[in-house]
């Protein structure tokens, strides 16, 4: 893996978007009104988009969104709990 000061700046400002995404994501979930299993499932998805945000900014940039997304649909918006992810 390339160090930070090989990285182009628009590489360093997507992994800081994708890092501050995960951060407000960890921490929303973290206070969220869902049952146990849901937010196991809602953790696996979020650990899943870190991984791939080791490897491929690009790809972890676009599932963060796509689970943003999901989040606001099934939870932040009616406060329903997401068991269908």
């Amino acid at each position: 893996m390339a160090a930070m000061s090989d990285q182009s700046p628009v590489d360093a400002e997507r992994f800081l978007r994708v890092s501050d995404g995960l951060r407000e994501a960890f921490g929303r979930l973290t206070g969220a009104d869902v049952d146990d299993a849901s937010r196991a499932r809602w953790q696996r998805r979020l650990i899943a988009i870190t991984n791939a945000a080791k490897h491929d900014l690009a790809t972890a940039e676009r599932r963060l969104a796509a689970y943003h997304a999901d989040w606001e649909h099934q939870v932040g918006t009616g406060g329903s709990q997401a068991d269908d992810l």
